[in-house]
């Protein structure tokens, strides 16, 4: 079960969405390369990152996921698990924690990990010790509203509006004119994406086009129709790409949703 949660009004240029999850199951379930990296805030119980070998790795208990290229699988430890999720506009990594945003990418790190130890494990003490719903919503934006203090001259607004019509055109518009009507070189575009998006423009735009394909294809469009839509080169390309990056071919998984 997913509740949604209004957003502060200072943090809605860095903060995408916030959710309070609730789950019972302990199968491990995938992840997606998708838009936005995820801040996690585990009230109750423990995750995992589970990888290709199987071996179940405990995450942090407050800790954020970076863009992915690929997919990636967690699992609950236990039943019974509540999370606070807040997807993040990818620039608001340099924003509040002061790093790169490629130092995430396809990582989970731990909130220790990324700010100084002694400010994590106060955040996630009174957390811990918080009495109700509310009052750990509010401490988690108000941990984020002090982040944005600690990083007040960074000025990310020409890659957040370049990102914008890039979303806005569904990643199919001519990268290389775009990038110049915002006066990017080929090599600054791709410095600037590493930084404040995390990826590199082409590999963001796969992410964008993936999602794409995910979308039509749980409107139960034609998957072999998918690839066109999308400016794949050919259905094989299609097709290794999207299993590349979810592990499944797209037939596999149109399949797997109507079962």
């Amino acid at each position: 079960m997913s509740v949604q949660i209004p957003i502060h009004p200072a943090l809605r240029t860095y903060v995408h969405s916030i959710s309070v999850v609730n789950a019972s199951s302990i199968d491990a379930y995938r992840i997606f390369p998708g838009l936005y990296p995820v801040l996690g805030f585990q009230f109750q119980g423990e995750l995992a990152y589970v990888d290709s070998k199987n071996d179940r790795h405990k995450l942090k208990h407050i800790g954020i996921t970076g863009l992915l290229t690929c997919f990636r699988d967690f699992q609950a430890l236990s039943a019974n698990t509540g999370s606070v999720l807040l997807t993040l506009y990818p620039w608001a990594i340099p924003k509040l924690f002061q790093i790169p945003a490629r130092a995430l990418s396809n990582r989970s790190l731990g909130l220790c990990d990324i700010i100084k130890p002694a400010a994590a494990n106060v955040l996630q003490e009174q957390i811990a010790l918080a009495k109700s719903m509310n009052e750990r919503l509010s401490l988690i934006q108000s941990f984020l509203l002090g982040q944005c203090q600690l990083n007040r001259k960074l000025d990310n607004s020409r890659i957040k509006s370049f990102w914008h019509e890039v979303i806005k055109e569904d990643g199919l518009g001519k990268l290389g004119n775009l990038a110049k009507s915002y006066s990017y070189s080929e090599r600054s575009l791709q410095r600037h994406f590493l930084d404040c998006i995390g990826l590199s423009p082409k590999q963001y735009l796969r992410v964008i086009r993936l999602q794409n394909s995910l979308k039509q294809l749980e409107n139960q469009s034609d998957w072999s129709q998918i690839q066109t839509a999308d400016a794949y080169f050919d259905q094989s390309h299609f097709i290794k790409e999207f299993k590349k990056m979810t592990g499944q071919t797209p037939k596999a998984f149109a399949k797997n949703l109507i079962i």
